[in-house]
């Protein structure tokens, strides 16, 4: 500071700038003195505190001697130790340092901003008081000093606001402000303070620290007492109105306007407050990432890739769905984006369709897509390819299978004898069990459980071998080598796949005259379900001939559960149709229309029972039929579809299921508002 006084006094040697420097020097001087004198003061007092600090020290150690040498240890209280003790820690407490501390720079502040009056003889004497009086008088002194600081700031800043009100004219706010500073020189009139310190000629603004703006307490634009106005654009057009008489009388007209504007632009700016808080914590931080990326690709966002929501990330999200909405492509698919920044999953199936991970279709934006399967490279392996590698598969299998009944071997009589018969004996026990607890789920179970397992497996390998889900996999070359194996072989043997039901694996039908029953119209019908015909209730939609499942097949999948009886009924009841859907379509198994439609893409369900589940899943969706699609719902349905295989779900499994759909659908509601 000191240096740059000397060289505004070298450069500036008009007689104005001089006079103030000399004050500021002055200023300077008595700063540096009473900082000497609060270091000297507080030197002292940490001598005293150390001194202090030692004398506890000595007397907790004679106390400590004096306990250890007494037989009555624990009647020594604090009566017995030495009371200067006491005196010494109270009085040098390190809360009272504190606040003599705070004292002290209270005292420089009164000093400094009073150095300009210190000529006067009665803020003289207060000060001496303050240095050197007793414990009151310095109470006095101190109390006294205030309130003449205060009266002085009062002053200052109604010299302040009275020249802004004076630009703008506004007469009742300067006679308001007036009045205030005669108050003010009253009080100082009263402490005994020299008039010539702050009589009306005097201009006390320079001991405002504020800005001119700060000192106003009333919109100059108005005269019916409006307050000064926080938002920052009408503060800036007052600020103009200050320095520029034409803008001022520009602004005047139009500052109901300006007024309007600024709240707007004020309710905006927490508008996109309040949306960042809310998307941030609802929005997946992988999603705001992945969006970030494909609009920097577009050029539409210039931020850093954090995965949070900036106002930069808003305006451009908002920009991307404008852009959309005007877009022939809009026109086609006759959807409308809301203009609201938001993350869900409608804009991403829209960065999906633009980065070809998906198809355009019609309902593009009433699915919503599995991230994890989409964009799965294509299977471009040839057929001798594909069975090199399944016959891999099946080598590393029975290597594994015996491996693991090999480590078994010596656990028991059991399974050495299952290490030594390669797991044949086990095999054909373990099936006939299953067959035994499952022979009462339908005629087609009972008839394989009676058959030894003969019926399923000649079902299974034949549709396997002939009608395969995969072509030149590994379980087409096993039903493949099952079918040859049963056509050749002069025995009648049972082929070597497990002989447990699975029809999973079916794609097609394979009729026996025991099942004739599902087909009925009239009659008795299905035990536990309404009458219908299994083809009426699923449709085969754009199914090439021998690819398709048979829907008496999902039926029969279904009645297997209660949970799937109780879908077959709903089926029935409201009319709800099944369409079996075999184009490609990546990313979802299946979709529900309105109350009384659903198609389920068998392309990416494959076997019959996930076919069946997804069946019980949209029709959840369909029953439910909610104008309000939410994560609720989505539990609901992957609840039953569930319970198709485990009608008795553990509370971790249900948990799981809610962790699951928070994980794939985290921009719906979890309910209805």
């Amino acid at each position: 500071m000191r240096n740059v006084a000397s060289q505004v006094r070298a450069g500036y040697p008009e007689y104005g700038v001089q006079s103030a420097l000399a004050e500021v020097e002055a200023v300077l001087t008595d700063t540096r003195n009473h900082a000497r004198q609060l270091h000297d003061r507080l030197h002292s007092k940490g001598h005293a505190l150390k001194t202090a600090a030692e004398e506890y020290i000595e007397v907790e150690r004679k106390s400590q001697d004096l306990v250890k040498k007494s037989l009555l240890k624990f009647v020594i209280g604090p009566k017995q130790l030495s009371q200067r003790f006491f005196d010494l820690v109270k009085r040098y407490s390190p809360f009272d340092l504190v606040k003599l501390a705070l004292q002290q720079a209270k005292e420089l502040t009164l000093q400094a901003k009073l150095s300009r009056f210190r000529e006067d003889e009665q803020i003289k004497a207060y000060l001496e008081m303050l240095q050197h009086g007793t414990l009151e008088e310095q109470r006095l002194a101190e109390q006294q000093l205030t309130l003449i600081v205060n009266a002085f700031d009062r002053i200052a800043r109604c010299q302040m606001e009275y020249a802004v009100y004076g630009k703008f004219g506004n007469a009742k706010y300067m006679e308001e402000v007036h009045q205030l500073a005669v108050e003010a020189r009253a009080q100082l009139k009263e402490l005994g303070v020299s008039e010539k310190w702050y009589a009306a000629e005097v201009d006390l603004r320079a001991l405002y620290s504020g800005s001119p703006l700060d000192a106003l307490r009333y919109d100059p634009y108005k005269t019916d007492g409006s307050v000064m106005p926080t938002i920052s654009e009408q503060r800036f057009a007052i600020a103009l109105g200050m320095t520029h008489s034409k803008y001022q009388a520009w602004a005047r007209e139009r500052y109901d306007q300006i007024e309007a504007g600024a709240i707007a632009a004020e309710a905006k700016r927490k508008e996109i407050a309040l949306k960042m808080a809310q998307y941030n914590e609802a929005i997946p931080k992988p999603n705001i990432e992945y969006v970030q990326q494909h609009l920097a690709e577009k050029g539409l966002f210039h931020g850093e890739i954090t995965g949070e929501y900036t106002p930069e990330l808003l305006q451009a999200i908002e920009a991307f769905q404008a852009e959309f909405n005007s877009s022939e492509l809009a026109k086609e698919l006759q959807h409308s984006f809301g203009v609201d920044g938001k993350i869900d999953y409608k804009l991403l199936n829209l960065i999906y369709l633009e980065k070809g991970l998906i198809e355009q279709t019609p309902n593009l934006f009433n699915m919503c897509y599995i991230p994890d399967m989409l964009g799965k490279s294509k299977d471009t392996r040839n057929g001798f390819e594909k069975s090199i590698d399944s016959f891999k598969e099946i080598g590393s299998d029975m290597l594994a299978a015996s491996d693991a009944r090999f480590q078994k071997a010596f656990d028991s009589p059991g399974d050495f004898l299952n290490y030594l018969t390669m797991g044949i004996p086990k095999g054909i026990y373990d099936g006939y069990v299953a067959r035994g607890e499952k022979r009462n789920e339908s005629t087609y179970d009972y008839i394989d459980w009676l058959s030894s397992g003969v019926l399923s497996g000649v079902h299974q390998t034949f549709v396997g071998a002939v009608n395969p889900e995969e072509a030149y996999s590994k379980e087409h070359w096993l039903n493949s080598i099952g079918l040859a194996a049963m056509l050749t072989s002069p025995v009648k043997m049972k082929p070597t796949k497990p002989s447990i039901p699975d029809l999973n694996k079916s794609s097609g039908a394979f009729k026996v005259n025991t099942t004739t029953e599902l087909d009925k119209v009239e009659g008795k019908g299905i035990e536990g379900t309404k009458e219908a015909r299994p083809s009426e209730m699923f449709i085969n939609d754009f199914a090439l001939d021998g690819q398709r499942i048979a829907p008496k097949n999902l039926h029969r999948e279904l009645r297997k559960s209660e949970i799937g009886r109780e879908t077959l009924d709903l089926i029935v009841e409201n009319k709800i149709r099944i369409l079996l859907d075999y184009s490609k379509k990546q990313g979802v198994y299946g979709q529900a229309f309105g109350a009384d439609k659903s198609i389920v893409y068998v392309a990416n369900t494959q076997s019959v029972q996930k076919t069946a589940q997804i069946i019980i899943h949209e029709v959840t969706h369909n029953r439910i039929n909610s104008a309000t699609y939410t994560r609720r719902e989505e539990v609901i349905a992957h609840i039953r579809e569930a319970k198709h295989l485990n009608p008795n779900l553990s509370f971790g499994e249900i948990r799981n299921i809610i962790n699951q759909v928070d994980r794939l659908y985290p921009e719906l509601p979890y309910r209805k508002e």
